[in-house]
C-alpha cells in the first residue's frame, strides 16, 4: 500500500506540468517531468511485483483498475515519447493528454476500491465474535473449522483428548506473512490456557479475530 501512495505522488508531480504550463511554470515541471516519469514507471513495476502474491487475496476490483490505470500510464508514457521524437503534433498531444487523464481516473478508482474494501474487512472483523466452548465433555477427536473475511482466512484442525484442547494445528492462514504471522501465536495461549476467548495478539488482532473464529467453528 505504501508503494501506491508513492506511485499516486509520483502520478500528480509528472501532471503538474500541464497543470503548470497554464500558470507560467511550464520550465519547472518541464525539468522534473522525464526523470520523475522514468520514477513513477519504475515504481509501478515495483508495485505490481510486491501485490502479485495478493492476486488471489484482495477483491478483483482493486487489481482491475490497478492494470487498467498502469495501461494508460504506459500508454501515455509511450504517446509522450512519441511527442519528443517526432515533434509536438496535435494528434499525439491530444492522446497524451486522454491517456493521462484515463489513468487519473483509474487510479482514483483503484484507489476507492482499496478504501471500500478495507472497510468492508474491517467490518466483518468487527462483527465476530468470540466465545468459550466447554470441551469436557466433547469426545476424543480432530476437529476441522474454517473462517474467512475478505483479506484473511484460516482453516484449524483442533484435537480434543480427555475432555482438553491438546493440539492445534493451523492447516492454512492468509495471509500468512509478516502481517500475519505473529497472529498465529494465538493457538498456544488457547492450548495453555483451554478456552477460546483469550486477548488477541498485539499488532495482530484481526488476523488473531480470524483464527479464534476458525477453532471456534471446529468446537460447535
Amino acid at each position: 500500500m505504501f508503494l501506491g501512495y508513492i506511485c499516486f505522488a509520483l502520478f500528480i508531480l509528472v501532471c503538474l506540468r500541464g497543470v503548470g504550463k497554464r500558470k507560467g511554470k511550464g520550465k519547472v515541471f518541464a525539468k522534473i517531468h522525464r526523470p520523475v516519469s522514468i520514477l513513477l514507471i519504475v515504481t509501478i513495476v515495483v508495485h505490481i511485483v510486491v501485490s502479485w502474491k495478493y492476486l488471489y487475496e484482495r477483491p478483483i476490483a482493486i487489481f482491475a483498475t490497478g492494470f487498467i490505470a498502469v495501461f494508460f500510464i504506459i500508454f501515455a508514457a509511450i504517446s509522450g515519447m512519441l511527442i519528443s521524437k517526432r515533434g509536438k503534433g496535435k494528434c499525439q498531444r491530444k492522446t497524451h493528454k486522454i491517456a493521462a487523464v484515463l489513468a487519473g481516473v483509474f487510479i482514483v478508482l483503484h484507489i476507492a476500491s482499496m478504501i471500500i474494501g478495507v472497510t468492508a474487512y474491517q467490518n466483518q472483523v468487527s462483527k465476530i465474535a468470540v466465545e468459550n466452548i466447554d470441551v469436557s465433555n466433547m469426545s476424543d477427536g480432530v476437529y476441522t473449522g474454517e473462517y474467512s473475511v475478505t483479506y484473511v482466512s484460516a482453516k484449524v484442525e483442533v484435537t480434543v483428548q480427555s475432555g482438553e484442547i491438546t493440539n492445534i494445528e493451523i492447516i492454512e492462514h492468509r495471509p500468512g506473512d509478516t502481517h500475519g504471522l505473529p497472529a498465529e501465536a494465538i493457538v498456544h495461549t488457547i492450548r495453555e490456557q483451554q478456552r477460546i476467548d483469550v486477548d488477541a495478539v498485539s499488532g495482530a488482532t484481526n488476523s488473531s479475530r480470524v483464527l479464534q473464529a476458525a477453532i471456534l467453528d471446529a468446537l460447535k
